[in-house]
């Protein structure tokens, strides 16, 4: 999968794994070679569905050690976790540049399993650029799953609601024009309610997660 991005603009990456063996896996370990058109000394580890140690080994390695785990067999939330880290680019990566990312992640003493690529491109000036203004915008949602931003405009607060995806909390992260991240908000649920709360008028474009998983990108006017 390709999503692009504008230079100098931070990458959120979110690696996510489920025990499908027949035995509970009470140990895991995530490993991450950065690409060299990101910049390792800028990592910041993320939130995470349980505890784990972060290391940062040369040739822009990330380990991501997870002990004492319970992961249970069968399919479902039990069996299922997710950590998230950032990392800034190098700068001024020129337009057409491809930032590759993959992961492998070490289940007890099973074959290891490599995670899809997922492939950033550098282009245009701003994020905004990539992104639609529309009150409704689902990019690759499942079958049955709309989410909504209402009023957009918006002058004092702006509501965000999945229909058809139940979750057990949303999470927005607004950036301006730059790439800058300026507001996260949490809510428990299907609907969040993002206050202005000070934010100059202006374009934002944001990202809504759904349990941690980006459900939805979209832009939004503050008047």
């Amino acid at each position: 999968m390709k999503t692009l991005i504008p230079a100098n603009t931070d990458i959120e990456y979110h690696v996510y794994f489920q025990n499908v063996s027949m035995d509970t896996i009470t140990r895991l370990v995530v490993r991450d070679t950065l690409s060299h058109f990101l910049d390792i000394s800028t990592v910041a580890a993320g939130a995470s569905s349980h505890p784990y140690e972060f290391e940062v080994y040369g040739g822009g390695v990330l380990k991501f050690t997870f002990d004492s785990l319970q992961l249970l067999p069968g399919g479902g939330p039990a069996s299922e976790g997710f950590v998230r880290f950032r990392v800034s680019q190098i700068a001024n990566n020129p337009k057409d540049t491809e930032i590759d990312n993959s992961a492998t992640v070490f289940m007890g003493f099973d074959e290891p399993v490599q995670t899809a690529t997922y492939t950033h491109v550098i282009g245009g000036d701003s994020l905004l650029d990539f992104i639609v203004i529309s009150d409704v915008d689902t990019p690759q949602l499942p079958d049955g799953v709309a989410v909504s931003a209402w009023p957009n405009p918006f002058a004092s607060a702006i509501e965000f609601e999945t229909k058809g995806l139940q979750c057990k909390e949303l999470i927005i992260n607004v950036f301006d024009i730059n790439g800058r991240p300026v507001r996260q908000e949490k809510a428990p649920g299907n609907k969040l309610r993002l206050l202005r709360n000070g934010l100059p008028s202006g374009s934002y474009a944001y990202q809504l997660a759904a349990d941690g998983r980006l459900v939805h990108t979209g832009k939004i006017i503050v008047r």
